[in-house]
């Protein structure tokens, strides 16, 4: 027998937990009207990653999913037969998202406890279908293949202390109609939070920065790089991305209508702050290679400006959500 769930490529895949999302909803036929009115507000500290305030979040506001929570103790003492379970689930239309040892995965470039997700299984090849960040070397989001074998293995021999490794979860698509009436006052509330700095969803952690804020948090992190800090680039391709999303979401309210088509110069100027964000992104991996100090002073002129533009343009934003 073989199952195997839709899959999508993902709009948001900064990390396991929104790439798994975003590869499953968009079976909903208003899964961008929902993901362009939240995915707005950033959460930065400078000694975690950026993030989209949301990130945690997302499964108590996201209005096109069933989550079942599972104890993952549960099945190691009543031994409950892991892939009986997924293969139950995968049946019942549930995608299963859970921790397992990568060290015993033979397709995976990581030989440490992480989180797989899983959309499929092929009794005859006797393997199941999933997707990660771990199964190549450049962090992307693909999918893969694991053994049945592989994967009882890796989910009885995992090794890790992180508080999400103790639950496996399942995802299970609801057909619903999705009101979009309040999009556009949501995304215009956002953004005034964005511009301003402050939590939209009322988070208040010591030493976070928000919105447009985060970006005096990168201008630390490279100004540290300077003083021969190896730079980490995760960041600065989550920047990237967020800027693309950003640049879609005004692309998509002109296209729907919901704003004027007077607004189409903004996508233009967006453009730009996109274009830059990926040359940041491409210098920091030569930076990485060359460590050139003038590369640095260069991307901390490049983010000043980013920032300064977006909110002139972010700003014009908002008044055609008026």
């Amino acid at each position: 027998m073989t199952k195997i769930l839709p899959m999508h490529t993902p709009l948001i895949s900064p990390n396991p937990s929104l790439s798994l999302l975003f590869s499953i909803i968009p079976e909903h036929p208003s899964y961008l009207d929902w993901a362009y009115s939240y995915f707005i507000s950033l959460r930065h500290r400078s000694t975690q990653r950026l993030v989209y305030e949301l990130t945690y979040k997302y499964k108590y506001f996201c209005p096109f999913i069933y989550l079942q929570l599972l104890k993952r103790e549960l099945f190691l003492n009543f031994d409950i037969d892991i892939l009986k379970f997924i293969k139950s689930e995968l049946m019942n239309e549930s995608y299963v998202h859970m921790w397992v040892n990568y060290k015993y995965i033979l397709n995976s470039k990581l030989s440490d406890s992480h989180n797989m997700f899983i959309y499929g299984f092929d009794d005859e090849k006797k393997h199941l279908y999933v997707a990660d960040h771990t199964l190549n070397n450049d962090g992307k989001y693909v999918y893969g293949i694991c053994t049945y074998d592989e994967l009882v293995e890796a989910f009885h021999k995992l090794e890790s202390n992180v508080e999400a490794s103790r639950n496996i979860e399942t995802y299970k698509l609801r057909k619903m109609n999705y009101d979009n009436g309040k999009m556009l006052p949501l995304i215009k509330d956002q953004l005034t939070h964005y511009l301003n700095g402050s939590s939209y969803f009322n988070l208040d952690s010591v030493n976070a920065k928000y919105g447009i804020n985060v970006y005096e948090v990168q201008e630390e992190i490279l100004n540290s790089v300077i003083n021969g800090t190896q730079l980490n680039i995760r960041d600065l391709y989550f920047l990237y991305e967020h800027k693309i999303v950003m640049q879609k979401r005004i692309e998509y309210l002109i296209n729907k209508k919901y704003i004027s088509l007077e607004a189409a110069y903004i996508i233009e100027e967006y453009n730009k702050i996109t274009k830059t964000a990926e040359m940041l992104l491409k210098l920091s991996m030569k930076n990485n290679f060359e460590h050139d100090t003038q590369n640095i002073i260069k991307m901390v002129e490049y983010l000043h400006d980013m920032k300064e533009t977006e909110r002139l343009l972010l700003n014009k934003l908002i008044l055609h959500l008026c």
